[in-house]
């Protein structure tokens, strides 16, 4: 138990390390490979570009999880920009076969960490 929660610490520790040092930044790449977003997380202020890049040899789609926002059809070497806003869906998926997924997360003004996940941090390392 101990071993998983060092675990589950550790990885937190890096994805909101990472997550910090380019929150706030105007504009945020998504890499869509064969089988990933990367990065899988991304913290954003309100008003962050999001631009998904196609990486693949086909068509591809990220979409909110509810469908609520979509990219459209990515060809293969282009990329598509969105506008992130705390209103929109946060989590978001490969369009064609859901095999795919990510997720945004909102750092407000003063520098928190809106924490979506009400601090179930063994889930969190599940789903990477």
């Amino acid at each position: 138990m101990f071993a998983r929660f060092l675990i589950a610490s550790a990885a937190l520790g890096l994805v909101v390390s990472a997550g910090a040092s380019n929150a706030g930044k105007a504009e945020e790449f998504v890499t869509i490979t064969e089988d990933t977003f990367f990065p899988p997380i991304l913290f954003l202020r309100p008003g962050t570009d999001v631009t998904f890049v196609n990486t693949t040899d086909r068509i591809q789609a990220a979409r909110a999880a509810d469908g609520s926002w979509e990219t459209g059809d990515i060809a293969p070497g282009a990329e598509v920009t969105i506008k992130y806003t705390p209103a929109i869906e946060a989590n978001f998926e490969n369009a064609a076969d859901n095999t795919m997924s990510g997720a945004f997360i909102n750092v407000r003004f003063s520098g928190e960490i809106e924490d979506p996940i009400g601090g179930n941090y063994d889930a969190m390392v599940v789903g990477f």
